[in-house]
């Protein structure tokens, strides 16, 4: 699973990361999209995600599990980077957002369906997607600042007593 827009480890593979969409019904089929991501290593002031790749699952109605294709490239083709950078100003934190994304969906040629319906779709789809993977980034470095906040309060505080 991973309901919602959760994230967990990635089982054998240290540093990586999935991060999972919360769940689409796409016609009569509930979706739910894993993406395999990197964060670079620390740097004052950035923090960059990459999205490795992109896993579109479809979920048992009756379980809540969730099928991922066992070789996505097959389906999907993506390439997407997100930085954030960050500066101290007179009037607060400045933090600016650079996200880039390709997406290539491999539609057969036999497919029964008009290129104009598959897009009408997924466009909703792949908007809500990317509007999330900001929203994620987002709120991780929310946490990380709180997190480096919490530490400095602790390291204050031991230097105190």
């Amino acid at each position: 699973g991973g309901e919602g827009s959760a994230s967990q480890p990635v089982p054998g593979l240290e540093g990586r990361s999935y991060v999972f969409f919360p769940p689409v019904d796409v016609g009569p089929f509930r979706a739910q999209v894993r993406l395999t991501c990197a964060l670079a290593p620390p740097a004052a002031g950035r923090a960059e995600v990459s999205v490795l790749e992109t896993n579109p699952g479809l979920m048992d109605a009756a379980s809540g599990e969730v099928e991922y294709q066992e070789d996505p490239g097959e389906l999907i083709e993506t390439n997407t980077k997100v930085v954030m950078r960050w500066r101290q100003v007179k009037t607060g934190l400045r933090v600016s957002q650079e996200a880039s994304q390709r997406f290539l969906l491999k539609v057969p040629g036999w497919f029964p369906v008009p290129d104009a319906v598959i897009e009408a779709v997924l466009r909703p789809f792949i908007e809500q997607s990317i509007a999330g993977s900001q929203r994620g980034v987002v709120e991780r470095l929310q946490d990380l600042l709180r997190a480096a906040d919490s530490q400095s309060e602790r390291k204050g505080a031991l230097h105190r007593a």
